[in-house]
């Protein structure tokens, strides 16, 4: 359906914004469109069944692994 695919785009945009350390996690939920960090959180949750902090923190231990 269209929301699906709409959620999706959302979700897509978020990771990608994620990986750009220059944005936070507030400010990524606001360029996603969302009007609440904490909502955008639970939205990524079920979508992911991760949290944001819980993503980025994978990505923080996956950069420094490929580091060292």
């Amino acid at each position: 359906s269209f929301s699906e695919v709409y959620l999706n785009a959302r979700m897509n945009k978020a990771t990608k914004l994620l990986r750009n350390s220059e944005y936070n996690i507030t400010r990524v939920a606001y360029m996603c469109g969302y009007d609440s960090a904490s909502y955008f959180t639970c939205v990524f949750k079920k979508h992911f069944k991760t949290t944001p902090s819980e993503f980025l923190a994978f990505l923080s231990s996956s950069r420094h692994q490929y580091v060292n």
